[in-house]
């Protein structure tokens, strides 16, 4: 649930100061802790600490999601309130009673009122979203929270979308782009500097917030990428390693163009359903028709962007890989049914017909 309070302190203003000793970290940190201490003998590093704790909280709430899709099967009581009743359950059997007890967390008793108000209704949310998935219906606003900030279309892969946001425009990076890595060289000016990052503090530094990061720490340097807009590409530089950065959505862009730079710089297009994978990264099929090509560029460029959509897991997709001219990628899904490409764009119904023919031939 910490998607639900990155938006709740958005929506609310609401910005707790960050940890001031480990003793005030959060809960899955100083589970991450014991874990690390039991399976390492050492403790977590402090640039550790970010990834650690999200994979002890989603590992958490998928178990719990798991257990309610066992325990439906065995009484309808676990599906009261069309799961309302769960994250209740959740809420009051491990926020209440075991993370206190386990010294993980001060008691709700000694918490401010309202905060525990907001507890209880993020697991009331929570335990929705898992009726909602486990019943086989499109949450609607709740999946548009978690395909925002969990990635309900990319869990698999990601967990976590791996996001920044700079000037109004949100960028993604995609650990499974195909293309070239970036080097020195693709290195333009510095643009700016990650101010807070979601990952190491997930109450103070909600999705939305300018110079915020969901994985790249504070003070992370970001670097114009040379040849491209700022607005499209950015690059950050964190331990020597470079990181690739493209726009996601632009709260101003019209149409595609606004979005991607990439006219008169695309050599091939690459077109496979579903979504690639480390483990099943499947065959794409390559666009051999420079006709073709050109044309799915226009349509790109010229469609038009509106508020992104909320997609289900599992919802039907196809996986759309732009190769740029200097051998990098630029990789996202398309929803066909709704004629979107993730993050807002909506492009003709020709499209998919030709991205279908592809398929079909292949």
């Amino acid at each position: 649930m910490s998607a639900g309070h990155a938006l709740a302190m958005k929506l609310t203003g609401d910005a707790p100061a960050a940890p001031a000793s480990e003793a005030d970290e959060d809960a899955t940190i100083k589970v991450a802790q014991q874990i690390s201490q039991l399976a390492r003998g050492r403790p977590l590093a402090p640039d550790e600490k970010p990834i650690a704790g999200h994979l002890v909280h989603y590992g958490f709430g998928a178990s719990m999601g798991l257990a309610y899709g066992v325990a439906a099967r065995a009484t309808p009581l676990v599906t009261a309130g069309m799961g309302a009743g769960f994250g209740a359950a959740v809420w009051l059997g491990a926020h209440a009673v075991v993370v206190p007890a386990l010294g993980l967390a001060p008691s709700p008793l000694r918490q401010p009122k309202g905060k525990e108000a907001l507890e209880l209704i993020l697991h009331l949310a929570f335990g929705l979203t898992v009726g909602l998935v486990h019943r086989g219906a499109r949450a609607g606003r709740l999946l548009l929270v978690i395909a925002i900030l969990a990635g309900a279309g990319t869990a698999h892969a990601q967990g976590v979308l791996d996001f920044v946001t700079f000037d109004g425009v949100d960028y993604l990076r995609w650990m499974e782009e195909p293309g070239r890595a970036l080097t020195r060289g693709d290195l333009g000016i510095e643009f700016a500097t990650v101010e807070c990052s979601f990952g190491e503090d997930r109450r103070s530094c909600p999705y939305g917030l300018d110079a915020a990061a969901a994985f790249m720490p504070a003070g992370t340097r970001m670097q114009a990428v040379n040849g491209y807009r700022t607005t499209f590409r950015l690059a950050a530089v964190w331990r020597d390693r470079i990181f690739l950065y493209q726009a996601w959505r632009n709260r101003s862009a019209k149409v595609g163009s606004d979005l991607y730079d990439i006219a008169g710089k695309v050599r091939a297009i690459d077109v496979q359903r579903g979504e690639p994978t480390p483990a099943a990264p499947g065959t794409p099929a390559r666009v051999t028709s420079p006709a073709d090509v050109e044309t799915l560029v226009a349509m790109l460029l010229a469609g038009r962007v509106e508020p992104p959509r909320a997609h289900a897991y599992g919802e039907p997709r196809y996986w759309i890989t732009v190769w740029l001219a200097d051998g990098t990628t630029l990789g996202r899904p398309y929803f066909a049914d709704t004629s979107e490409i993730l993050g807002g764009l909506v492009v003709p119904a020709d499209f998919r017909r030709i991205v279908e023919r592809y398929l079909t031939a292949d």
